[in-house]
């Protein structure tokens, strides 16, 4: 029995090596810059941000976007494939609310949206007005309705970064690279 249970796992093992399930690509340039409020400055200032790919060697299936953050714990959001739809409705929500929000000189703090994840990860999509000409996005995991404390701002353009990618990954045009083939 224990040797069926190796022979079991070393194929299971060898197949996922095999057809490459989980390749990761870390991608630069995507316009993605997340923001932390400076106390000592007094304003927004633009953070480390990364953004990964995960998916198998013709296609991404998610993505994971983290901003370092001031004292450590990276605010962070994943947005898979089956349910980027809901992204680009709270992303596309917010620009329009952030022009309204400029010609009317309002200062606002709505939620948007909370999207559920398939991974049972929420996240909240935040409009929040600093002052009446910079109205920011804050995307925040939240557990039980409840922020978790690991959330981040984006600016308007940052915000549309972050839409044209997440359409790219709905209409499936983002491809992993083939490090593995250029790094021998």
């Amino acid at each position: 029995m224990k040797r069926i249970l190796a022979i079991c796992c070393f194929l299971l093992l060898s197949a996922c090596v095999s057809t490459g399930i989980s390749k990761t690509t870390r991608m630069s340039d995507t316009g993605i810059h997340g923001l932390q409020h400076n106390s000592v400055l007094q304003k927004f200032t633009e953070m480390p941000t990364t953004v990964t790919a995960y998916g198998d060697n013709d296609t991404v299936n998610m993505l994971s976007i983290y901003v370092e953050r001031y004292g450590g714990g990276n605010g962070y959001l994943y947005v898979s494939k089956s349910n980027a739809d809901e992204y680009l409705v709270a992303i596309r929500k917010y620009l329009e609310w952030e022009q309204i929000a400029l010609q009317r000189k309002d200062l606002l703090n709505k939620e948007i949206a909370t999207i559920d994840d398939e991974m049972g990860s929420s996240f909240r999509f935040t409009i929040w007005s600093g002052n009446k000409q910079q109205h920011l996005l804050y995307v925040e995991p939240v557990a039980l309705g409840m922020s978790t404390g690991y959330g981040f701002y984006l600016d308007s353009n940052s915000a549309a970064g972050l839409k044209e990618l997440i359409d790219r990954l709905a209409n499936a045009s983002i491809r992993p690279q083939q490090h593995d083939l250029i790094y021998k």
